[in-house]
């Protein structure tokens, strides 16, 4: 629902046509258009920097076993975490992995 609301105010803000007053160029417009887009919400604003593999999941609200979230635990510190060069990249990666999730249960 909330990326169908910020593609919506896209399409608003890019079709609006622009009227070339004396004095106004086409880069004053593209410039305007640009402020318009930025007030926009990024989605990533709003997902919060998941510590761990087992965080992500259970904000998803996807049911675990106590078994399976042993192993994910281990998945994460061996490989999601071992993998990342630091804690910012490791946010965006379990941000990357929250997104394929949602595209697969959607």
């Amino acid at each position: 629902v909330f990326i169908q609301q910020i593609q919506d105010s896209i399409n608003n803000l890019t079709s609006i046509k622009s009227v070339n007053n004396k004095g106004k160029t086409k880069t004053n417009a593209q410039i305007s258009l640009a402020k318009k887009l930025s007030k926009i919400k990024s989605i990533e604003a709003n997902i919060p920097n998941y510590e761990s593999l087992l965080e992500l999941l259970i904000d998803l609200e996807i049911g675990l076993t106590d078994e399976i979230k042993f192993i994910l635990d281990i998945i994460d510190e061996k490989f999601i975490q071992g993998y990342s060069s630091s804690r910012k990249e490791y946010y965006e990666m379990m941000i990357d992995l929250r997104n394929a999730i949602i595209k697969k249960i959607e």
